[in-house]
């Protein structure tokens, strides 16, 4: 069997790109703080990597400027209809698929695989 990573997506307090990321820290920037709305936690914790501030409707715009158009008019309407947290995993998806060329060169299904990582991926994931 042959591994191959072709794309990945992520937002974080940092950016929602890699090099915003390595960017920021480098730059000594932290992306760990307190959470600016305690009801965005439900476990309890009043520190952690906030999001709330997250501009969801730019990222989406600017996700829609690189996807074809279906893809583009599909993932706004998924988004604004999804759970927050859902909605922002679907933007994550849709950036890794356009970084791995999925949208110029499609993959056959039985040949792709998605693996989804991060701290919203709880029990209670998509419960907003």
């Amino acid at each position: 069997m042959r591994v191959v990573i072709t794309g990945f997506g992520l937002i974080t307090p940092l950016g929602d790109d890699a090099d915003a990321v390595l960017d920021a820290m480098i730059a000594g920037e932290r992306g760990i703080g307190r959470f600016a709305n305690l009801q965005q936690t439900p476990h309890g914790a009043a520190i952690g990597g906030d999001l709330s501030a997250y501009d969801v409707p730019r990222r989406v715009a600017a996700l829609r400027a690189l996807a074809p158009k279906d893809v583009g008019e599909r993932l706004s309407r998924l988004v604004r209809r999804s759970p927050w947290s859902v909605g922002l995993t679907l933007l994550v998806a849709i950036d890794a698929a356009q970084r791995a060329g999925l949208f110029e060169r499609p993959v056959p299904l039985e040949d792709l695989a998605v693996i989804g990582a991060g701290n919203n991926l709880g029990a209670r994931y998509g419960e907003e």
